[in-house]
Formats: C-alpha cells, structure tokens, sequence
C-alpha cells in the first residue's frame, strides 16, 4: 500500500442525485488508500445524497481500515455553509488549496 497521497478531484460544479452512482465512482479508490484529499474546489452545490455518499466513504475508510479522515479542500462558500450546516466542519479537516492540504497530508506546513 502506497504511502502517497490520493487525490480525487470532483469536476463538476453540481452534484444532485442524478450524479449518486458517478460520486460513488469516483469515491471508491478512497476505501483503501489511507491517505486522501477530496478536491471539492470546483463543487458549487452538493444535494444530501452526495454528502451522504461522502459521509459514508469517509465513515468506511475509518471504522473498517482505521484510516483517518479524508482531507476536503473546499473554496465554495455554499459548500462551506452546508458542512458547517450540518456540522460536517467538526469531522473533516478543509482546506482552502489542494496544496495545502497535500502538504498537511505529508506533515508539512
């Protein structure tokens, strides 16, 4: 198992149930790499079912291989007001650049 950093960037800026099968695509080399970094950068709206798929990506990753939590890099103020909404702010770390959140995955910065 690698040591590196995985990176899965979602592209498009919308992510409503019609997209659930592609997020979960997506999602799913999460579930064995222990180092991850989700780069919701470009996402501008994300319905509950897409933050469910996330939740329990995150939640496998943890409970069944003990990894820990995957790294977020949100810039959407929308997307900002919906994890602190329903209080995702006090599960995943996020970060402002992929940058800076690849680096607090290698211990820097």
């Amino acid at each position: 198992m690698s040591n590196s950093t995985l990176v899965i960037e979602l592209e498009s800026p919308e992510w409503d149930i019609s997209l659930k099968d592609e997020l979960e695509l997506a999602l799913a080399p999460a579930l064995e790499h222990p180092r991850v970094v989700t780069d919701l950068s470009a996402v501008t709206y994300m319905d509950s079912t897409c933050l469910g798929k996330l939740a329990v990506m995150d939640q496998k990753r943890v409970l069944k291989h003990g990894f820990t939590h995957a790294r977020l890099v949100i810039t959407s103020p929308n997307i900002e007001k919906l994890f602190r909404t329903v209080r995702f702010d006090k599960i995943w770390p996020r970060f402002g650049s992929l940058d800076e959140a690849i680096g607090t995955e290698r211990g820097e910065g």
